[in-house]
């Protein structure tokens, strides 16, 4: 026997169980209506949208949190090929004359002042260390401040 279609299936199929994709779904082609942002989600941090699931891998969830944690980090600034020339004659003077410098250091969270005299530049290592030990890499010196300027 053949059915017609005016059967009462309402044109749907064998597959949805009489029910057209459009009525499962709530609206033609868009997601379920209890699918989507919640009112709020958008002042949550971006781990904390993820939190929930249970379906993430630890990997997968240790990779957000070290992408949250970054989202407030500046890229390190590029330094003009004129500037890093007046950085090192600053640092050669002062590891000649004794005097007193404050480095400008690039860190993620921001630039970072150390004051002190210049004990050595380490050139095989590429790093400034003062008379307190702390070494300081070239490659992150900003600025260097003198006591002539």
């Amino acid at each position: 026997m053949r059915r017609s279609e005016g059967s009462g299936m309402a044109g749907g199929t064998k597959r949805t169980g009489g029910r057209r994709p459009e009525a499962r779904r709530g609206r033609a082609g868009g997601p379920p209506p209890s699918v989507g942002p919640a009112a709020g989600d958008e002042a949550r941090a971006p781990a904390d949208v993820w939190a929930a699931s249970r379906m993430m891998l630890p990997e997968h969830a240790e990779a957000l949190r070290r992408w949250a944690a970054g989202l407030g980090r500046t890229a390190p600034p590029a330094v003009a090929e004129e500037m890093r020339e007046t950085i090192e004659r600053a640092l050669r003077w002062a590891e000649t004359t004794g005097q007193a410098v404050v480095l400008v250091v690039y860190t993620p969270e921001g630039p970072v002042r150390f004051a002190g005299r210049v004990a050595r530049l380490d050139v095989r290592r590429r790093t400034v260390v003062l008379a307190s030990g702390r070494a300081v890499p070239v490659d992150r010196l900003l600025d260097v401040e003198t006591a002539e300027g």
